[in-house]
């Protein structure tokens, strides 16, 4: 069973949809915490050395 089946009869519609707003929450706070910056950069300045 998935976490959505085992949310939905517990909780709610609602509570899926504030899940899946966390999960998102999450996941932009990743990326701005930790992905690397690439606008106006050429790819072998970004890319690492094969």
């Amino acid at each position: 069973m998935s976490i959505v089946g085992w949310v939905l009869p517990y909780y709610g519609i609602n509570a899926v949809f504030v899940m899946f707003g966390l999960f998102a929450l999450m996941g932009a706070i990743v990326t701005a915490l930790f992905a690397v910056e690439t606008c106006a950069q050429i790819l072998e300045r970004i890319s690492p050395v094969v």
